[in-house]
């Protein structure tokens, strides 16, 4: 009986954390979506760093803050190494 309890919770945990993952993925397409819009539009949204030429939504919604980010990858690490 208690078993079949603690498997109930964890099931409900794992939904709760799937679903609040894809509504963070969702957000996350969202934010992008508007900036490509308003970049087709004409809109200025600064200068993009890095980050633009990522794939990952959650580095993409980072490539227009004005911080000089890095994605992961040798050039990263030669910077680090050079620091």
């Amino acid at each position: 009986m208690i078993r079949q309890h603690a498997g109930k919770i964890a099931l409900t945990n794992l939904i709760v954390s799937l679903f609040a993952t894809f509504f963070v993925i969702i957000k996350n397409y969202s934010i992008i979506a508007e900036k490509k819009k308003k970049a087709m539009d004409g809109e200025s949204m600064g200068v993009p760093n890095r980050l633009i030429s990522e794939k990952s939504p959650y580095l993409l919604q980072h490539a227009y803050n004005a911080v000089d980010w890095y994605p992961r990858g040798d050039e990263a690490f030669r910077m680090i190494r050079n620091v």
